[in-house]
């Protein structure tokens, strides 16, 4: 269970980056 939310908080994570950058540019 704690592997899957790590997976899933990462991947939370990586949209979040990728949602900022966009928001930069």
């Amino acid at each position: 269970m704690n592997v899957s939310i790590y997976s899933t908080s990462s991947a939370h994570r990586r949209k979040f980056k990728g949602f900022l950058t966009a928001c930069e540019v």
